[in-house]
């Protein structure tokens, strides 16, 4: 239920290849990147309100938010790839 700041640099490494090896940048993977980042990244920094940070982002773990939900994007993406595929 735990885990260091400096694992979250595979996670952050991860979310940049997947990013990058995109065919189509669109908008929403441009938004979902930058929460990403900012969430994970940033959340555990002075720039977050200290009030913010002990209240909702440590009890909560929301740092590993971001990398729950790019798991479920990717997840969703290959299984509706795959069904496609069988279909034709």
């Amino acid at each position: 239920h735990r885990a260091e700041s400096p694992t979250y640099v595979i996670a952050l490494c991860g979310a940049a290849l997947w990013f990058i090896s995109a065919h189509t940048q669109s908008r929403g993977r441009i938004i979902f990147l930058v929460l990403y980042l900012v969430l994970t990244s940033l959340s555990a920094t002075d720039l977050f309100p200290k009030a913010l940070r002990e209240q909702y982002i440590v009890p909560y773990v929301l740092k590993g938010l971001g990398s729950i939900l790019l798991f479920l994007w990717l997840w969703l993406t290959l299984m509706t790839a795959q069904e496609r595929r069988r279909i034709r």
